[in-house]
């Protein structure tokens, strides 16, 4: 789980996001199964970030956070 203060997705295609802006998909994934860190829907699948994934990420220049809200 990634250590910001709100969780981030990962999705298969690379997009970032809290689960606010993961879609509509993702957030009734995440309210059925509110431990779970992986989550398949119609859509793709997503990944909870990890500390490995903000790491790697960073020392790409990437910034970790919400492509649409900037959350992390």
């Amino acid at each position: 789980m990634s250590t910001n203060s709100t969780p981030l997705w990962l999705h298969e295609e690379g997009r970032i996001a809290c689960a606010k802006h993961g879609g509509n998909y993702l957030a009734c994934a995440i309210e059925a199964e509110p431990q779970a860190v992986e989550h398949q829907t119609p859509l793709g699948f997503w990944a909870l970030a990890t500390q490995s994934d903000i790491d790697y990420l960073a020392e790409n220049n990437l910034t970790a956070s919400c492509e649409t809200c900037g959350a992390c």
